[in-house]
Formats: C-alpha cells, structure tokens, sequence
C-alpha cells in the first residue's frame, strides 16, 4: 500500500488489505442525503458505464467544504473520495486497474449487503432498547431514603419540642453533638429537630441545649 496525494493507493503488495480499505471508506459515508449531484463517469479504466462521480456538501467549523466520492453506481459503494475532482478520481481509477471491473463488483455487492445487514441489527437494537422497561424517573420533590427513615424513627415529631412535622416541609437533620464539635454523621448522632430548634441550639450539644431550652419549650407549650 502506498500514498499518493494524501490517500492510500492500493498496490500488489497490499493486495489482501484492499477489502478493509473499502470498507472503511464506505463506513466514513454513513447515509447519502435523498439528492447528490452525480455525473457519470466514461473512459479509461471506468470503461463505458458503471461508476459516477459525485460531489457532497458538508460545513466544517464554519466554512462551506465539498468532498468528491467516486461510486461503484449498481450498489452506490464508494472506491475513491477526496477533497478534490483529481484525488478522488485517482483513486478510483487505481483500484479499477488494480483489481479489474469484475472484482470492483463483487466487493462492491459484499460491502453492500454488509451494509444493509448492519442496518437490520442496528435497528432491532434500537427496537429491543424502545421495548424495554424504563426506570422510573425519581419525583423531582421525592424525599430522599436516609431523610425518610429518620423522619419515621422519630415518629414525625421534633426530638426537641415534639412538634408535629410534615415530612415534606423543611425540618432539619440535626447533629446531637454538633460537627464542630468532632460529631459525626453516625445514625446515633443525628435526630429530626424543626427549624426553629435547630437554629437557637447552634454549635451546642443536645445536653446543654436541653438543659437550657427545654424548660422555656414545656412553658410554652
């Protein structure tokens, strides 16, 4: 295999990797759109029918580009292709004279029909993903496990007034021994307390906060 014009060239001595050079080509040209400007091409190696050169337009960061393909016409498989009429035409006629019609053709229906099976298991993949059950999608407002249970360990009431709480309002988990103090995030250390609590006992533990508080809230209450 050599280069020529920045694109590979088939010789004899590449000859077993001419089928995979296809390929790859034609899996660079994943669908063609429902028009393409196409002539088609007489003379030479391309003989009196058969191939057409066709032009495809594309934008690249901004800037209008076209790439020429040349095709095997019968399967619409491409042999050439080039950012210009003169590379793409190079490389078709290099593979033409080096494999001859015949076996341009062959190649051409194998890719082709390559090409219509991997269309097939493409789309009952995407079949088989539509058909399968999907994850329920999590509530935008769902209360999350660990908030729930705690919520339910304390019966839905503040462990320091034992006022009702709803469990989708904004109550506090609160940390008995307060985490600046080296408390932890341990289930024994933490309790269901409402805001208001939870704000007035600050960074002191539950024992002072109880000790300090809990007369004015029996008062209260």
């Amino acid at each position: 295999m050599r280069t020529e014009a920045g694109q590979m060239v088939p010789n004899r001595a590449g000859e077993g990797c001419i089928p995979e050079i296809l390929r790859n080509l034609n899996s660079l040209i994943h669908e063609l759109p429902d028009r393409i400007q196409s002539k088609p091409l007489i003379g030479g190696p391309f003989g009196a029918s058969g191939y057409v050169l066709a032009s495809m337009g594309f934008t690249l960061s901004g800037l209008h580009c076209v790439t020429y393909i040349v095709f095997e016409e019968r399967h619409w498989v491409a042999i050439g292709a080039a950012h210009t009429k003169a590379e793409a035409l190079q490389q078709g006629r290099a593979f033409i004279r080096h494999l001859g019609p015949h076996r341009v053709a062959e190649l051409a229906a194998q890719i082709a029909a390559e090409r219509v099976a991997s269309a097939v298991v493409e789309k009952a993949a995407r079949a088989e993903e539509a058909a399968a059950p999907q994850a329920e999608p999590r509530k935008k407002n769902a209360v999350p496990r660990r908030r729930r249970a705690l919520f339910e360990k304390f019966g839905g009431q503040c462990y320091y007034c034992a006022c009702h709480l709803e469990l989708a309002d904004k109550w506090h988990i609160e940390h008995k021994l307060p985490k600046a103090l080296g408390g932890t995030n341990d289930p024994e250390n933490l309790v269901v307390a409402c805001a208001p609590c939870n704000l007035r006992k600050r960074d002191r533990t539950d024992t002072e906060f109880e000790a300090i508080e809990r007369p004015a809230l029996k008062v209260a209450a």
